[in-house]
């Protein structure tokens, strides 16, 4: 047997050498990506076992608190926000739709604009993008800033990398919004939830306006947000964000109503947010007059009841700003501030003294400016 191994070794030695030389160095190279591949398998199933790990006890206090009924906003204390480190923010907000929050922010932001010679940084916080839709420049690409504000933790270079200018108002930026900011709030506010998100998605607006880096106090006078008529993670964020809150109303039962309620859920949610907003006061908007006509003296009435004993001394302001189709619907222009003729006259001469009324409450318009008209 021996001697015909010795044959057969001395007949195939250079073979099995040439094998053996093949084998040492395509072994590996064959072998390689298959090793790479279980390595991956396995670093994967490791990292989600670490992962769920990890995350359990902060999934069961997350179960724990939703069990009980309470506001997401609320699962996390809020950190404090340097006072007077941003412009004045006013929100115009309402929990209840087709009041006219967008015209009434656009046409006030053409009114501080032009009549007070502000400065004014408006933002649309609503995924609808109808401000958005309604004041950009018609060169400009259509951008989602404000998702870009709230999915990032990073600061921007600039504030004039998140904002966009407004057709016929040089001195108002506009930070804009589209459908898909539906997508990353309801991502963001996930993220933070799961404690995967970095710093506080609730204060993201607030950074950004009160960053040294940033300097947007001394770009604006004022910062105008438009909210949706919910509470969304971009509306949180300016409630985080504003001073002053105003709220828009018709004068019908269904829309004067819940002033009331959204007066003390306001308030008990400052404290849970910890916001350093007030309520500034009401505006009757669409109304049949520049006063209280027939059954909306009755709306009237419930509203000064509910603001009598509101705290922060809210005002019911004593412009009305009347549903006409050129103040609402102008046909020539994007907003009735900017219309030719006599329907914009008086569109300006309303918003102007809506303005006076507003920005005194603020304290930012001069009593010069006041007493001028």
């Amino acid at each position: 047997m021996w001697d015909s191994f010795s044959n057969w070794m001395n007949n195939n030695l250079p073979n099995v050498l040439i094998g053996g030389l093949l084998s040492s160095i395509l072994g590996p190279l064959l072998f390689q990506p298959a090793r790479r591949f279980v390595g991956k398998i396995l670093l994967s199933v490791f990292g989600e076992v670490w992962a769920f790990v990890r995350a359990w006890p902060s999934f069961m206090r997350l179960r724990k608190f939703v069990s009980k009924e309470k506001p997401l906003w609320t699962y996390r204390p809020a950190g404090n926000l340097l006072k007077n480190a941003s412009p004045p923010c006013l929100m115009i907000m309402n929990y209840k739709g087709g009041v006219g929050k967008t015209t009434l922010a656009a046409n006030l932001a053409a009114a501080f604009s032009e009549h007070h010679a502000k400065r004014v940084l408006l933002v649309d916080l609503d995924y609808q993008g109808s401000l958005s839709d309604l004041l950009r420049n018609r060169d400009e690409e259509s951008r989602n800033t404000m998702a870009s504000v709230l999915s990032s933790a990073t600061l921007p270079k600039s504030i004039d990398d998140v904002t966009t200018g407004v057709q016929d108002l040089p001195n108002v930026k506009l930070i804009t919004s589209e459908y898909d900011l539906t997508h990353v709030e309801e991502n963001q506010l996930q993220r933070w939830l799961m404690g995967d998100a970095r710093g506080d998605v609730r204060s993201r607006v607030a950074r950004i306006l009160t960053s040294k880096k940033l300097n947007v106090k001394d770009q604006f006078d004022l910062v105008i947000f438009d909210a949706p008529p919910r509470l969304s993670l971009a509306s949180v964020n300016a409630l985080r964000a504003a001073n002053f809150i105003l709220v828009p109303t018709k004068l019908q039962p269904l829309s004067a109503i819940p002033i009331a309620k959204m007066v003390r859920e306001l308030n008990e949610f400052r404290g849970k947010i910890r916001g350093n907003f007030d309520l500034l006061g009401v505006v009757c908007n669409m109304t049949h007059g520049t006063s209280p006509a027939g059954n909306e003296g009755l709306s009237y009435a419930g509203i000064q009841d509910a603001l009598a004993t509101a705290p922060g001394n809210p005002e019911l302001f004593s412009t009305f700003i009347p549903d006409r189709a050129f103040l609402g619907r102008p046909d020539g222009a994007n907003i009735s501030y900017s219309l030719k003729g006599a329907d914009g006259q008086r569109a300006r001469e309303m918003f102007n003294q809506l303005s006076d009324e507003i920005g005194g409450k603020m304290g930012i318009v001069e009593p010069m400016a006041l007493a001028a008209e």
